[in-house]
């Protein structure tokens, strides 16, 4: 659980600045920060470290029973030749439903260029531990013998490879492109659309993982006269910190940083939302 949750936080982190970058801020400029509040980080990680452990159970687990499947088959391969047809069947089933979680999950084609690289490495390595096995050893000293004094089984190592690739999948590739998606499409798309939160994947449950915001907007300037270069009708308000709204100018692709007290800000409610913001 620990484990779970130094990643998820490492990754919401990460997943702040990948958002907050398309406008050409930090996360702190919002009001973000490492030690972040319990209602923006901590809370986020103790939310998506559940996630986490629950989706990187089920990539690994997925492809480790393909491969004991496998193995079944093989083993009843002269024997029951039923038994290794049903075997077959289940690890290509299995195979395939890995490989629809990880299309869905991990962002389509590079969610299966890495499904299919985590399983070219498992094979390498399978094949290297068998072919080191046949070799002779020349001494308990060697590297032979050494290699095989460890018992490194088919589904033991596929649940090594397995569960880096989920890792990888879920922390590094996912949420952090998902955030980057979701601020450029808030910076860029027409009409302007909006990011309330980033929700998990599952249609109806609205559970936030990310809290980031980004919504299209209209100023009122109360004090004094607006600085001529910024568009007061076209901004995505971005949020407030140390006593300052901050806007993204749609027009001039600028951030700006208002006195709270200047101005007032009307979020556009009846804005949509990004695409693939849940």
């Amino acid at each position: 659980m620990l484990a779970a949750l130094g990643l998820a936080y490492a990754c919401l982190w990460w997943s702040f600045q990948r958002f907050y970058g398309e406008f050409g801020v930090s996360p702190q400029d919002v009001g973000l920060a490492p030690s972040g509040s319990a209602s923006d980080l901590a809370g986020s990680a103790l939310q998506l470290g559940v996630w986490l452990m629950i989706v990187i159970a089920a990539l690994a687990f997925l492809p480790v029973a393909a491969v004991i499947a496998v193995d079944v088959a093989v083993a009843a391969s002269s024997g029951s030749e039923r038994r290794a047809l049903v075997a077959v069947a289940a690890a290509v089933l299995l195979l395939g439903l890995t490989a629809f979680l990880y299309w869905w999950l991990v962002d389509g084609w590079p969610g299966l260029v890495l499904l299919a690289a985590a399983a070219i490495v498992f094979g390498v390595l399978h094949a290297i531990g068998r072919l080191v096995r046949m070799v002779p050893a020349d001494g308990a000293g060697s590297l032979a013998a050494a290699m095989k004094a460890v018992p490194v089984t088919a589904p033991g190592l596929a649940i090594t490879v397995a569960l880096a690739c989920a890792i990888v999948g879920i922390t590094f590739m996912d949420l952090p492109t998902d955030a980057a998606e979701a601020g450029r499409c808030a910076a860029t798309e027409l009409p302007p659309k909006g990011v309330p939160a980033l929700n998990l994947p599952f249609p109806g449950l609205h559970l936030p993982i990310l809290s980031v915001h980004a919504q299209p907007a209209t100023l009122t300037w109360l004090n004094g006269s607006p600085p001529a270069t910024l568009s007061l009708k076209n901004v995505v308000y971005l949020g407030q910190a140390n006593g300052s709204v901050v806007v993204y100018d749609r027009t001039s692709h600028t951030a700006s940083r208002i006195p709270a007290g200047d101005v007032a800000v009307v979020i556009d409610a009846a804005a949509s939302t990004c695409h693939g913001v849940h």
